[in-house]
C-alpha cells in the first residue's frame, strides 16, 4: 500500500505544475503588442504633422515671393527710382533679363534660409515621428553596457585592453560620424548635424543640374555662370528640404529611401510627398521652361534664363499646391475614417452593455415570479 501511494503521487506531482503553467503561459495578452505595434505603425508612417503643415505652406511659398521680390526692391531703391513699394512682376523679369548674375545670386542666398527654415521644421517632425524608436534604441544600449560592466575583465592589462577596443577607438568615428552620444551636435537646443551633409548634397545637385542643361542645351562657356546659378536655386528648391528631413548619409536607411525616390519616384508617407512633390515639380517646370527659348517670337522674355527661371517657381508653386491638398484629402479621409471606428467601436460596447442587462432583468423577473409562486404556496 506505501509504495501504491508514493508512486500515486509521484504520478500526481508533476500533473500540478501543468495545470499552474498553462494559465501563465495564457496571460501575456496578444491585444496591447497588436495595438502597440499599430500606434508605432502609424507614427511611423504618418510622421507629417497636418495640422502645421497647412499654414506652413503657404507662408513659405509667400516667403519665396518676398524672396525673389527683395533683390528687386533693393536694387530699384538705391538706384535712380526713389520709392521703396513692393516692385511688380514686369519689375523681376526685367531684373532677371538686363542682370541675372546679380539678381539671381541674392535671390538665391535668400531662398536658402526659407528653404532651411521648412526643411528643419520637416526633419523635426521625423525626428517625434521616430523618437519611440530611438528611446528603445537607448534602453537597449543601455542595457548592454550594464552587461558589459557585469562581465568585465580582471586584471590591468586587461581592463586596458577592454577600454582600448571599446571606448577610446570610438572617439572621432562612431560617436561623430553616427551622431552618438559623444558628438556635440547640438547649440542652444538646434541641432545643426544636418549642415554638412546638406551643403554637400545641395552643392553636388548643382553639379548635376549644371551638367543637364549644358546636355540639353545650355551654352557650356558663353553662361556659364548663369548656368551655375540656375542650377543652384533650382537645388534650393528642389533638394535642400529633402536633404535636411532624410540626409543620404547619416544611416544605411535614409541612403535607402534616397534611392528609392530617385529609382522609383515613389514616396512612402506624407512627409515624403510633401518634400517630394515641389521637388518634381520645379525640376520639370524648369525644364518646360526652356521651350520658348528657340522660338522666334524675338520677346526680351525669351532671353535665357529668363523662362527656366519663371519655369521653376511656378512648378515648385505648382507641386506645393498639389502636395497641400493631397496631404489635406489624406488626413480628411483618416479623421473620417476614425471617427467611423470609434463609432463602431461605442456601438459595439452599447449592444454588450444592452446584452448584458437583459439576462439581469430576466433573472430578476424569474426570481419575482418565484417569490409570487412560494408565497401562494405557503398560503
Amino acid at each position: 500500500m506505501a509504495k501504491r501511494v508514493a508512486a500515486a503521487d509521484q504520478t500526481t506531482a508533476p500533473v500540478e505544475p501543468a495545470t499552474t503553467i498553462d494559465p501563465v503561459a495564457e496571460t501575456p495578452a496578444a491585444p496591447p503588442s497588436s495595438s502597440s505595434s499599430a500606434t508605432t505603425t502609424k507614427s511611423s508612417d504618418d510622421p507629417l504633422d497636418v495640422e502645421h503643415y497647412i499654414p506652413r505652406l503657404p507662408l513659405q511659398l509667400a516667403a519665396i515671393a518676398f524672396a525673389l521680390a527683395a533683390p528687386v526692391a533693393a536694387a530699384a531703391a538705391t538706384g535712380s527710382r526713389t520709392s521703396t513699394a513692393v516692385p511688380r512682376p514686369a519689375e523681376v523679369l526685367a531684373a532677371w533679363i538686363d542682370s541675372p548674375r546679380e539678381t539671381l545670386a541674392f535671390q538665391s542666398a535668400l531662398v536658402a534660409v526659407v528653404q532651411v527654415w521648412f526643411g528643419y521644421w520637416a526633419r523635426t517632425c521625423r525626428g517625434a515621428g521616430r523618437g519611440r524608436k530611438t528611446k528603445t534604441a537607448r534602453e537597449q544600449v543601455q542595457r548592454s553596457r550594464s552587461a558589459a560592466r557585469r562581465t568585465a575583465p580582471k586584471g590591468f592589462g586587461a581592463i586596458m585592453n577592454h577600454i582600448w577596443h571599446n571606448d577610446v577607438r570610438r572617439i572621432g568615428t562612431e560617436s561623430i560620424l553616427r551622431g552618438g552620444e559623444g558628438a556635440n551636435r547640438n547649440f542652444g537646443g538646434v541641432d545643426y548635424s544636418f549642415v554638412p551633409e546638406t551643403i554637400l548634397v545641395t552643392l553636388l545637385a548643382t553639379a548635376a543640374f549644371h551638367g543637364s542643361a549644358v546636355l540639353l542645351g545650355a551654352p557650356l562657356i558663353a553662361d556659364a555662370t548663369v548656368t551655375l546659378l540656375l542650377s543652384l536655386l533650382l537645388a534650393l528648391l528642389a533638394v535642400t528640404p529633402l536633404a535636411i528631413a532624410v540626409p543620404p548619409f547619416q544611416s544605411t536607411a535614409d541612403g535607402y529611401t534616397w534611392l528609392r525616390l530617385l529609382s522609383t519616384l515613389s514616396p512612402a508617407n506624407d512627409l515624403e510627398f510633401a518634400l517630394f512633390a515641389p521637388a518634381v515639380g520645379a525640376v520639370i517646370g524648369c525644364w518646360a521652361g526652356a521651350v520658348p527659348i528657340p522660338l522666334d517670337w524675338d520677346r526680351p522674355w525669351q532671353k535665357y534664363p529668363t523662362t527656366c527661371i519663371v519655369g521653376a517657381i511656378a512648378g515648385h508653386a505648382a507641386g506645393s499646391i498639389v502636395s497641400l491638398a493631397i496631404v489635406s484629402y489624406r488626413a480628411a479621409v483618416r479623421a473620417a475614417s476614425r471617427a467611423l471606428r470609434e463609432r463602431k467601436s461605442l456601438a459595439a460596447e452599447e449592444g454588450g452593455q444592452k446584452k448584458k442587462k437583459a439576462p439581469a432583468k430576466g433573472r430578476a423577473k424569474t426570481a419575482a415570479v418565484a417569490a409570487a409562486a412560494s408565497k401562494i404556496k405557503n398560503k
